[in-house]
């Protein structure tokens, strides 16, 4: 128990009755000088006394329970030696014996409702420290959630120490490197000095061999110079004997001629056998080429000299009288540009012709890896167009080819033309037709200036589209010289089927003479 001022005055040992310590306090009481007194009351107040021990004996069991565990808790936080309520109470109770019984009983009151409220307070208190262990648990359960957050991060921080320990040791290898590096960098930095100074040298002797070397030059300008001089002599020379080669050009063709001519008079008719013999019995090897409906040609050899045979198809209704007539009339035709003939055979009906070895025009042009130079293709016209004339001055009428194309212009081993297939097709011509060789002849030179064995229309609309596709494996065509021959291509190309007296193949003949004058000036040089 305490007193009013807080001070522990008695302590209950054990669970004894209250009833105990209040009749031993009245006996003690009665042993006072005060017992007179007392006992005149007795009787009044032993009903009183009744009811109040028993009210005290149930406030004091419900106070003992209550502080039992006021006494745990005071064991726990060490607050042991502290005096409990009820011995507060009795100390305070026995501490005044003077004390009359129902001061005695009204201070026990008191002390009892400041107990009820001391106990109010400490359940209050309890309450109070209940919830603030409640809000400590809380407190520690975030504290240790907090606590298991921060040991996670520790263990990220420290495996991201050992990233960068990792990192740093890999930034200072490459740092070494980097150091190594520049070190190497420093001893070719002194190589390259060195080397600069070695460099220098040997500009300094380059330098001196260029001035050497210019010196030289000098003298080899002064050698070219005489070279070239010598050069213009050697082309002198070389035009002085082209010169000749094209009179012995002539000059053969005109032995050739003479020849053809004396032959007229005996040509020569071959056998059957001979034939067959010449052209192994017409095999399919020695076929030159198919003339469809009308004949084949095959290579041949008779008496060791190579010739074509040209085979007649029976099915084209050509007799014998005409057959005769015909190599009559090809036999008295005779041209240094007209394929020339040497015999026939009657039965077959063919003729045999001397043979070309370049083939035709049309396989030439035809064949891109084969290249025919433009001066070359100039002196082919000319060599075609000679030929025209002669059979277009023919008395007492023009004779007509009718049939002028590239694959009737053949070539021998010089690249010399020859006209072929005259006067063996089953047509005649006459005088008024003139213009077809004409206008063929302009095919035929549109197709050596092209390149090609085809014409297409938007090539005949003007002269500056004809320029334009002109065949470049001819070489560099003269510009002058190939608006000659494309001008005259289209003067052809727009005369009519009758004969004109401005255009006629003897004034083509000399236009082509003239633009081949201008196209020596370049071979030359």
């Amino acid at each position: 128990m305490e007193d009013d001022k807080g001070v522990m005055v008695a302590k209950l040992k054990d669970k004894v009755s209250f009833k105990f310590f209040i009749e031993k306090m009245f006996l003690e009481n009665r042993r006072s000088p005060f017992a007179s007194s007392t006992r005149k009351d007795s009787s009044s107040m032993q009903n009183h006394w009744q009811n109040c021990v028993q009210e005290i004996e149930m406030y004091y069991q419900k106070l003992c329970s209550n502080l039992d565990g006021e006494e745990d808790y005071e064991q726990e936080t060490g607050n042991s030696q502290q005096p409990s309520p009820t011995e507060a109470i009795m100390l305070e109770i026995n501490a005044n014996p003077n004390m009359s019984l129902a001061e005695r009983i009204e201070s026990l009151r008191k002390k009892i409702s400041e107990t009820h409220e001391r106990i109010r307070l400490k359940k209050k208190e309890t309450k109070a420290n209940v919830e603030r262990h409640a809000k400590a648990e809380r407190v520690i359960c975030l504290c240790e959630r907090r606590a298991q957050e921060l040991e996670v991060q520790i263990k990220e921080e420290a495996g991201n120490r050992t990233e960068l320990n990792k990192k740093f040791n890999t930034e200072k290898e490459q740092l070494n490197e980097v150091i190594n590096d520049i070190e190497e960098s420093k001893n070719r930095i002194k190589s390259v000095i060195e080397l600069q100074s070695e460099l220098s040298h040997k500009l300094h002797l380059s330098k001196m061999a260029i001035s050497q070397a210019e010196a030289q030059l000098q003298n080899e300008v002064v050698k070219r110079a005489e070279m070239v001089r010598e050069i213009q002599v050697l082309r002198r020379g070389r035009d002085v004997f082209r010169r000749r080669i094209e009179f012995c050009r002539k000059k053969d063709g005109t032995g050739m001629a003479a020849r053809l001519s004396e032959l007229s008079c005996c040509l020569r008719e071959y056998t059957d056998e001979e034939i067959k013999l010449a052209t192994d019995d017409f095999s399919e090897l020695f076929r030159l080429k198919s003339g469809s409906d009308l004949s084949s040609v095959y290579n041949g050899r008779i008496n060791h000299v190579t010739v074509a045979v040209k085979v007649l198809n029976q099915a084209n209704g050509l007799s014998q009288e005409d057959f005769q007539a015909k190599v009559k009339l090809i036999s008295h035709i005779r041209h240094p540009h007209l394929l020339a003939m040497m015999g026939y055979c009657s039965q077959p009906s063919c003729i045999v012709f001397e043979y070309m070895h370049n083939g035709s025009l049309r396989d030439i042009l035809g064949n891109r890896a084969r290249a025919l130079w433009w001066h070359d293709r100039v002196r082919i016209a000319a060599e075609v167009c000679s030929a025209m004339c002669y059979l277009h001055m023919a008395r007492p009428k023009p004779i007509v080819h009718g049939h002028l194309s590239p694959s009737n212009i053949l070539l021998d081993h010089n690249l010399v033309a020859k006209v072929s297939g005259l006067g063996l097709n089953q047509y005649n011509y006459d005088e008024s037709q003139v213009g077809w060789d004409i206008r063929a002849f302009g095919v035929l030179t549109l197709n050596l200036l092209t390149g090609r064995n085809w014409i297409d229309n938007d090539m005949l609309m003007d002269k500056a589209g004809l320029v334009r596709v002109l065949d470049d494996k001819a070489g560099p065509w003269p510009l002058d010289l190939a608006k000659g021959l494309v001008g005259l291509v289209l003067r052809c190309l727009s005369i009519n089927n009758g004969p004109n007296k401005d255009l006629t193949m003897v004034t083509i003949m000399e236009e082509l003479e003239e633009i081949r004058k201008k196209g020596d000036a370049p071979v030359a040089t």
